[in-house]
C-alpha cells in the first residue's frame, strides 16, 4: 500500500491522537490510583473490569478475552484473590468448572476504574458539539465494524 502525502500525514495525526489519549489515560490513572493506593497493572485491570461486567466467569474466558495464556491467567488471578479482590466457587454441577467473582472489595476497585474511564471518555467528548459527538461514535462504529470482521478472518 503505497500512501501519498497527505494520506500519510492524517496517519501521523491518529498515531499522534491516539499517543496523546493513552498519555492522558495514564495520567489520569496514575492519579487516581496513587490517591487509592492501587497496585493493579493494567491486565489485572482489564481482568476486575470483565468479571464486573459479566458478573461471574471462568478463567478460561478471561484468557480468551484478554488474549492470554492459562498460565498467565492463573498466576493474575493468584495475585488477585491473594489481595482479596476476586474470589473462586467451584460449580456443584460439574466440580472442574471454577467461577470467579469478585469480592466487595473488587466491586469498589472496578467502580473506580470505570468511573476513571468515563471520566476521560467525558473529557475527550467535551471538546465536541452533540452533532459531533453523534458522528464521532458512527465512524467509531465503523471503525470497529471493520476491526471486527478484520479479527474474525
Amino acid at each position: 500500500m503505497t500512501l501519498d502525502k497527505e494520506q500519510s500525514q492524517q496517519l501521523e495525526k491518529m498515531d499522534h491522537l491516539m499517543e496523546v489519549f493513552f498519555r492522558y489515560k495514564n495520567k489520569l490513572i496514575d492519579h487516581y490510583y496513587k490517591e487509592r493506593s492501587f497496585k493493579l497493572n493494567s491486565t489485572k485491570i482489564h481482568m476486575l473490569v470483565m468479571i464486573y461486567r459479566s458478573g461471574k466467569c471462568m478463567a478460561v474466558d478471561i484468557a480468551r478475552q484478554l488474549s492470554l495464556t492459562t498460565g498467565a491467567t492463573t498466576i493474575m488471578l493468584n495475585q488477585l484473590e491473594a489481595d482479596g479482590l476476586i474470589s473462586r466457587e467451584r460449580s456443584d454441577k460439574d466440580r472442574r468448572m471454577v467461577w470467579i467473582s469478585l469480592t466487595e472489595e473488587g466491586v469498589e476497585k472496578a467502580q473506580i476504574i470505570i468511573g476513571i474511564r468515563n471520566q476521560l471518555n467525558a473529557d475527550m467528548l467535551d471538546s465536541l458539539t452533540k452533532e459531533e459527538q453523534q458522528i464521532f461514535f458512527q465512524l467509531l462504529g465503523k471503525i470497529e465494524t471493520r476491526l471486527g470482521s478484520e479479527m474474525k478472518e
